[in-house]
C-alpha cells in the first residue's frame, strides 16, 4: 500500500514514541528545485516477486521496529 512521506514520518515517530515534530520546508528555502521534482512515486516489488519469488514476510511497522532494534 502507498504511504505518503509525511505519514512514513508519523509512524517512525509514533514507534519511536518520539516527541519530535515534522517540518515542511518551502522549495524555495530548500537546495530542491520545484520544476524537476517528483510529486508521486509508488514503488513496486512486481519484478523481485516473479523474478527472485520474493515474498514480504514483516509489515512496514515491523520493518521499522526491527532497524530501530539494530
Amino acid at each position: 500500500n502507498p504511504i505518503s512521506i509525511k505519514n512514513l514520518a508519523k509512524k517512525i515517530i509514533k514507534i519511536c514514541q518520539s516527541r519530535s515534530k515534522i517540518i515542511k520546508i518551502p522549495f524555495k528555502l530548500s537546495d530542491r528545485d520545484k520544476s524537476r521534482e517528483i510529486f508521486k512515486r509508488i514503488p513496486s516489488i512486481a519484478k523481485a516477486k516473479t523474478e527472485l519469488r520474493y515474498n514480504p514476510t514483516i509489515n512496514l511497522e515491523h520493518g521499522i521496529k526491527k532497524v530501530l532494534n539494530n
